[in-house]
């Protein structure tokens, strides 16, 4: 299976490599989990040689996390951050460089944890039992979980009072979260990405909850066409409409795609089918 190597992944990727995870490992054994870098891990108690013998139980995924449960009981987590990737490691292949986590199982396949930046982001925690991983109760709304409705979303948006773009960044709001496919649910939706959260009125949420919906599951459905020896990453993104087509005709009505910028994040947007033809001029993010 081809390694992972991208910016930072989103749902839609996360889901499928989920999936296909859980059907490469669950029901084989470990044979020896290896820190290689200590630097990547957040806990310290139990340590990697707690999973020597287990077999994997389950792949699940938390917002942003994937959490890997073995029928001992303990478990790891990890969220691969910027630089991050996985791999399944077929013999008499090594370890690649920056492996900082490393799991050999009982074929000499093994599932290695990797990170290619100039300082370890990448972040394992493990834990005596799922339910102890310290990151599990921290994520926004899942937009793939039947809890995801229309209520719960205006619910949310209305607490945090920001705009719609940085909400839909912030996995305190949607588990995840949505970056890339952020530009494509406001697109979706037909909606300003400074539209503020606060003012959403009722026709608008609708539109953005359908439009949610409907983003990240188009997403799934192409990225479970790609092989099955496949994780999807960023270079998998060329389906999307909006996203990194600066200057683009779009494709609902020939206008050009413009980004603007909210802080650090950049958008991919049209004036005229979001904006009331109105180009956005760049702000800074509200402080923390």
């Amino acid at each position: 299976m081809h390694g992972l190597s991208c910016r930072v992944l989103e749902l839609p990727e996360l889901e499928v490599i989920r999936e296909r995870l859980r059907l490469a490992l669950v029901g084989r054994r470990i044979v020896e989990a290896r820190a290689l870098d200590r630097a990547a891990f957040v806990t310290r108690n139990p340590p990697p040689a707690a999973l020597d013998g287990a077999h994997f139980r389950n792949v699940t995924r938390r917002g942003r996390h994937l959490v890997f449960e073995t029928d001992a009981g303990a478990a790891f987590a990890l969220r691969l951050g910027r630089y991050g990737r996985i791999a399944l490691r077929r013999p008499p292949a090594g370890f690649q460089r920056g492996t900082v986590f490393a799991v050999t199982l009982a074929d000499d396949t093994g599932l290695d944890v990797i990170d290619t930046g100039r300082r370890v982001r990448l972040e394992i925690a493990l834990a005596g039992k799922a339910a102890e991983l310290p990151w599990l109760g921290r994520a926004g709304l899942d937009p793939l979980d039947p809890s995801f409705t229309l209520t719960a979303l205006r619910s949310t948006l209305a607490r945090v009072d920001t705009t719609l773009r940085l909400a839909l960044s912030d996995n305190q709001v949607i588990a995840g979260p949505l970056d890339a496919f952020a530009d494509e649910v406001l697109f979706e939706a037909r909606l300003s990405p400074f539209h503020s959260t606060a003012l959403l009125r009722a026709e608008e949420a609708i539109r953005l909850h359908l439009a949610i919906k409907r983003t990240v599951s188009n997403a799934i459905v192409r990225y479970k066409s790609l092989p099955p020896d496949i994780l999807p990453d960023e270079s998998h993104r060329d389906f999307l409409r909006v996203y990194r087509r600066a200057d683009a005709p779009c494709p609902a009505c020939g206008s050009p795609v413009r980004t603007v910028r909210e802080g650090h994040i950049t958008t991919h947007y049209c004036p005229h089918c979001q904006t009331s033809g109105i180009e956005l001029a760049d702000r800074n993010a509200p402080a923390d």
